[in-house]
């Protein structure tokens, strides 16, 4: 039961530290990639969000050493700013990566036929 709530202060101590570094870095990537990483939140967008936030979590948790997180968090970054260049070059990766919302409530009504369209 004593390892549940707390198991040495180095252990506490290295949480801590893995928590500050790992937040730090995940801020400056995130700022060095632009505002995209933070923009209109589309399934892509929520795709990087969860696997930044996971991998975030391990690092500080002191799970993984902080240059694979690093790197972890790096390639991320960067696939998404590759799967965004490739969104904007062709209209065929705009559309498989970036879905276009489609209305299915309006005025009080379902619309039938745009919800028979969408998965």
């Amino acid at each position: 039961m004593k390892d549940l709530l707390f198991e040495n202060w180095g252990k506490l101590g290295q949480v801590a530290l893995m928590t500050i570094a790992s937040f730090v870095i995940l801020f400056l990537f995130i700022r060095i990639s632009g505002k995209r990483t933070l923009a209109k939140f589309n399934a892509f967008d929520f795709v990087v969000t969860v696997a930044l936030g996971s991998t975030l979590a391990y690092m500080m948790l002191a799970m993984v050493p902080l240059a694979e997180g690093v790197m972890v968090l790096f390639l991320i970054i960067a696939l998404q700013y590759l799967f965004a260049k490739l969104a904007s070059t062709s209209d065929k990766m705009e559309h498989l990566i970036n879905s276009s919302p489609r209305l299915l409530f309006y005025k009080g009504k379902y619309l039938k036929e745009n919800m028979n369209t969408e998965p």
